[in-house]
Parts: structure tokens; sequence; C-alpha cells
């Protein structure tokens, strides 16, 4: 199935696009860095003053709120996207994300 669907393929591309789109996420924000993906898994830190601050867990509040799924693990946020999704609903995860970053960390 892996072969006859060409998934790595589809990961690779995945990883692409958003890496992309968390780079202009960490540019018009200013709060990532360290961007980084292995297929369609992509990360990225947030960058915070204090630690011990929750803002990851705090930026996953939010995004449930407007309507995404993030994965934070301390203040590192995840994308972690099943292979069958789309690029329109790969924009509206940045666009999400970027809010929930905003609102987060006010």
């Amino acid at each position: 199935i892996i072969n006859d669907q060409s998934l790595v393929e589809r990961a690779n591309h995945l990883q692409k696009i958003m890496l992309s789109n968390l780079q202009e996420i960490a540019e018009n924000t200013q709060k990532l860095k360290n961007l980084r993906g292995i297929g369609a898994i992509v990360a990225a830190d947030l960058i915070v003053e204090d630690p011990t601050q929750r803002l990851g867990y705090k930026i996953y509040q939010e995004a449930i709120k407007l309507g995404a799924l993030l994965r934070p693990l301390g203040n590192t946020l995840y994308w972690v996207p099943p292979l069958t999704i789309d690029e329109e609903t790969l924009m509206e995860l940045k666009s999400i994300t970027q809010k929930a970053i905003i609102a987060g960390a006010t």
C-alpha cells in the first residue's frame, strides 16, 4: 500500500508545504524558531522568555477554540496531519495556528 499509493512521496510533499507555512508564521509572529520536519510531521519551538511558561498548551487551547488540533509538547508545537489532508485545509491550519499564537502569546 505504501508503494502503490506513493505515501512516502506524499509525506515529503506535505512536509515542504507545511515547513513553508510554518516559516511564514514564524516571520509574521516572531514567535517560532528551530523549524523542522520528518515526513508529514513538522515542529517548531516557541520563543519564550520563561522556559517554565506553558505557552505551548495555551496556544493549543486557542487553536482548539478556532477549530484546529495542534500537538504541543512543552513549548514545541507539532502538526501531524493525515496524509489525505488537502492543501486548502493546510492553509486553514496555517491561519488558525497563526491566530492562536497571536492570541496565546499576549
